[in-house]
């Protein structure tokens, strides 16, 4: 069959008009995929479904590393919750509990100090109970091996506790531990500030439940607020304690032999005998003790502090525990003399006379219960504003060590002296 050159043009014309019709509905296709939703949909009541946001378990599925630290972390905000279904379906509770899974009623109990056994000035002031509960549990519940998660300002606010040991169980190497329990404790304080942001409202992730909101919520408006400021306050507050019950035991057991000597010491100047359980802050009643600041041995003098109280310029006799005993307890004279009560006398050991006095004459403190009128602004530190609590809280607790701790200390017995008056 014949086949013309114009027939040839003109097939060769449609071709060609076709792809470029076809090029121009790909590109106006192409310029869509650009515009905004708002103008493609202007001309309908009809909205675009939002993103589906990602969920926790997505966000652990994708990165394993932060499933397994979070998985280490025990919020409080669950902890009501879960206790709670535990009680109300009657199922037995294991004889032997994993500190996490208790109320921590056994050590409430003991503010009141039911047997009568502790000295008047170191009975536990309404105004400090919250604060000295903090310290039983950092002293009497959680070992080192454990960090408690907490506001700076307001140490009862408790947002959770880490527990390192399954890092320690998993390795003999005590500084691979520490270093996965570092890596561990950033992520765990990442993940807890994204929550702290969700509960207030200021994101919209989607990490807590409803329930789990409303208690993370009561938390924040007792430390800041809810809006963008107090949140940011809570942010920078939120801190981390270390446990100490397994130094606190050791302290026990070495206070054995030195304890009744000091006592004598005190008892000679009329002091009350709760002063020679500064120690067991200090030191952890070491006599060896040697701080990354230079302070040494049972009571941590720091050098001048030795050179003016116990002598010009040995380094012997500054450590050793009954020369430094004998100088504390002229401190504390000295520093009672000057304050209205122990309570800032003991602050005063950890935090200079001469600023607790400055403090309390510039705010008007009349007793350590009033020590929350020195706002944060001219804040002595976390250790000033909570030294007198932890004295309190180990008062407390090495006064009913027989009760608290009778299972933790059978191993040492006979040589424990239990107080059982």
């Amino acid at each position: 069959m014949g086949f013309n050159k114009s027939g040839q043009n003109e097939g060769n014309h449609s071709r060609y008009t076709h792809a470029v019709a076809c090029s121009i509905f790909i590109l106006s296709l192409f310029l869509m995929s650009f515009s905004s939703p708002v103008d493609s949909w202007s001309d309908s009541d009809e909205k675009l479904e939002p993103i589906p946001l990602l969920t926790e378990a997505d966000v652990q599925n994708a990165d394993p590393l932060r499933n397994r630290a979070w998985d280490l972390f025990h919020p409080s905000w669950k902890y009501s919750s879960v206790w709670e279904t535990i009680q109300a379906s009657g199922q037995t509770v294991r004889a032997t509990r994993d500190p996490f899974e208790e109320a921590f009623s056994d050590l409430e109990y003991f503010l009141d100090d039911p047997s009568n056994r502790l000295e008047e000035e170191f009975k536990i002031p309404p105004a400090l109970r919250s604060r000295v509960s903090f310290w039983l549990q950092v002293f009497g519940r959680f070992t080192s091996k454990t960090k408690i998660v907490h506001d700076r300002y307001h140490p009862e606010v408790i947002y959770g506790y880490i527990d390192f040991r399954p890092h320690f169980r998993a390795t003999s190497s005590a500084a691979t531990a520490n270093y996965r329990s570092d890596k561990t404790e950033r992520e765990v304080l990442k993940g807890l500030k994204v929550r702290m942001r969700e509960a207030a409202g200021l994101t919209n992730t989607q990490f807590l439940s409803e329930y789990e909101r409303e208690q993370l919520r009561e938390m924040l408006l007792k430390v800041g607020g809810l809006d963008e400021k107090g949140i940011n306050k809570a942010l920078r507050n939120v801190r981390t304690q270390t446990g100490q019950k397994d130094h606190f035991l050791s302290g026990i057991e070495r206070s054995q032999q030195l304890l009744p000597k000091i006592e004598a010491i005190f008892k000679e100047r009329g002091l009350p005998i709760g002063l020679t359980r500064i120690p067991f802050v200090e030191s952890s009643f070491n006599p060896n003790a040697y701080s990354r600041l230079g302070a040494i041995g049972l009571w941590q003098f720091i050098r001048r502090t030795a050179r003016q109280m116990i002598h010009e310029d040995s380094p012997q006799k500054w450590r050793d525990p009954l020369a430094q005993s004998r100088a504390a307890a002229r401190m504390l004279k000295l520093n009672r003399n000057a304050l209205p009560d122990w309570g800032l006398a003991i602050t005063a050991y950890n935090s200079g006379v001469g600023r607790v006095r400055r403090l309390i004459q510039k705010y008007g403190v009349d007793g350590v219960d009033s020590m929350e009128l020195i706002p944060t602004k001219e804040d002595f530190g976390f250790a000033g504003r909570n030294f007198f609590a932890e004295v309190l809280a180990v008062n407390l607790l090495e006064s009913y060590k027989d009760v608290l701790f009778e299972r933790e200390l059978r191993l040492i017995e006979p040589y424990l002296v239990f107080n059982k008056n």
